[in-house]
């Protein structure tokens, strides 16, 4: 059995992502529905804070070299330590 990692987690539905939304530099959306679902949250609101801050809120995809990454997710959005660290 093969374990899928991810970089990140989506806020909303709490799964692994490998792509998606970065929001002010801390939050997390994988997809545009999720986005939505955000507390307060809109693609028009998106839309105004990338205008404003492009470094910290725009779409992304993670480069998977976990070498640096304590710690990884899972699909479920379970948190777990990263066997790719590298020890320094």
């Amino acid at each position: 059995m093969t374990i899928k990692y991810y970089s990140r987690k989506c806020n909303v539905c709490n799964k692994g992502m490998e792509e998606g939304f970065l929001l002010g530099g801390f939050e997390y959306a994988c997809n545009k529905q999720c986005l939505e679902k955000m507390p307060n949250y809109s693609w028009k609101t998106y839309l105004e804070d990338h205008a404003i801050d492009e470094d910290n809120t725009y779409w992304t995809s993670w480069e998977q070299d976990w070498s640096y990454e304590d710690t990884l997710f899972l699909e479920d959005g379970t948190e777990v330590d990263n066997p790719y660290k590298e020890e320094a």
